[in-house]
Order: structure tokens, then C-alpha cells, then sequence
């Protein structure tokens, strides 16, 4: 085992906790639910024999990944919180190089996009696709939104997108990543057919260990719900229960 890492990704009250390891240039993966309205966990009962080649994002209640197996190559894969069930989309592209790069987007709250590299083929593209608005039925399908040749661009070394946001009216895509040329700083620019420009560059030296995250926001109404004297005096009664519990003192 090379390395592991823990994501989590919260949905509602049900956390899916992913427990991703790399081994033999494939991640597997195994996945734990844990229910904060029971505060208890489980492991999720579903056989897992793919792996894990993309952040999740969370789009409609379930949480959507970049998977990959040898025999079918890489799919859209989602996890539904309902179902405790994963499920599978083709995506518009072939391809099973684990080093390909594939980044998911979530595009006002409604779709979502695919961005696609593979500079390790010396490839200068990157393209991006927007699903259809697709509902419970499941149904889904993909559409080219935009080629970026990099090479029409003078730049001092080649972008390798980790994050990245849609503006589908002005057809440009918000990118970020982390320059390895430039120790690591982390820089942001906007990308269209004919168009490459830096709007910002991190001030301080990065470090490899260095993420960035473009996270989308969708504002609502919904109430939270603020700590009262009632409920702060119920919170300080089961702590008293549980210290007596553990044979603890006040």
C-alpha cells in the first residue's frame, strides 16, 4: 500500500465516509455511512470492485465520483443516500489511463460538467461537458461545451486543472491549480476558445501538499437552528449522564 486518505462528504444528516487506497497504481475503496440523527455508523453492503479517480462532488441529494474498472474502463458513478446504493452513467469519453485527469463540477445547482486532460500524452487540450438537467429517471446524457487548445497560448508551462467552475452564458471556465514550476502556489484563471488569462496567483510559497477547491454555493431559506438555555441545559444533562457513565467527576 502505497498511501491512503479519508474523504467525507456530508449530505443532510448521513455522512458517506470513503476510506480510499492506492495500491498497485488502483484505488479501492470501501465506504462507511454514519447517520447523525441515530449517531450511529455502518458499512455500506454493496460490492466494491472499482476504483477512485476523482474528487465527489454532491449534486441532488447524492454524491457523484469518477470511477474506473479495467474491464469497462472509467464511468460516472453515484452514491444514492435513499437507496445506500451506488449506480453507474457512461461517460463521453473512453478511457482507462489512470493518469488521465478528470474533474467534476456542479453547474448552478442543476448539472453537471466533466473536465478531461491527459497531459501525460503530451496533450495540449482540455475539454468539458455539460449534462442534460436529469432527474430521478436517471436518464443522462452529454454535451461537448468547450476545447481549450493550451498551445495556442504562450504560457511557461502546461495547466493541469484541479478544480474548476462553468459560466455557460459567457462559455469560459473558471480554473485552478497549484504551479509546480513556481513552488506550488496555487493560481486561478479563466479559459475560453480563445482566451487563457491569470486573474490570480497565490503571494506565498505553496507545498505539494497543497489542494485547492472551487466550492459552488446555492443560497436558501433554510432556518438554522441557534443553541437556547433550554437546549444548552438538556446538552449539559447528557454530559453529566455520560461522565457518570464513565465513573468521571463533575
Amino acid at each position: 500500500m502505497y498511501g491512503s486518505k479519508k474523504v467525507e462528504l456530508v449530505t443532510g444528516i448521513m455522512m458517506a465516509m470513503l476510506l480510499d487506497t492506492l495500491t498497485e497504481n488502483l484505488r479501492v475503496a470501501e465506504f462507511e455511512i454514519f447517520d447523525f440523527g441515530s449517531d450511529c455508523g455502518r458499512v455500506i453492503d454493496d460490492a466494491i470492485t472499482w476504483g477512485i479517480f476523482s474528487a465527489g462532488v454532491s449534486f441532488n441529494g447524492n454524491t457523484y465520483w469518477i470511477g474506473g474498472e479495467k474491464e469497462t474502463g472509467f464511468f460516472l458513478m453515484d452514491f444514492d443516500f435513499t437507496t445506500e446504493r451506488f449506480g453507474r452513467f457512461p461517460l463521453p469519453y473512453q478511457s482507462y489511463d489512470y493518469e488521465d485527469i478528470a474533474v467534476l463540477s456542479v453547474v448552478k445547482e442543476e448539472k453537471l460538467s466533466l473536465m478531461n486532460q491527459n497531459i501525460h500524452r503530451n496533450s495540449s487540450e482540455m475539454k468539458i461537458w455539460v449534462t442534460n438537467k436529469f432527474d430521478e429517471a436517471k436518464y443522462l446524457s452529454w454535451s461537448q461545451f468547450l476545447v481549450v487548445d493550451f498551445d495556442k497560448f504562450t504560457l511557461p508551462n502546461l495547466n493541469s486543472v484541479i478544480t474548476f467552475l462553468l459560466d455557460e452564458e459567457n462559455k469560459v471556465a473558471l480554473c485552478c491549480d497549484t504551479d509546480m514550476e513556481d513552488e506550488e502556489r496555487t493560481k486561478i484563471y479563466i479559459v475560453g476558445v480563445d482566451l487563457c488569462k491569470q486573474v490570480f496567483k497565490e503571494v506565498t510559497k505553496g507545498s505539494v501538499l497543497n489542494w485547492p477547491c472551487f466550492v459552488s454555493y446555492a443560497p436558501n431559506l433554510v432556518h438554522i437552528q441557534k443553541d437556547t438555555p433550554k437546549g444548552k441545559k438538556k446538552l449539559r444533562a447528557k454530559e453529566a449522564r455520560t461522565r457518570r457513565k464513565l465513573g468521571k467527576k463533575p
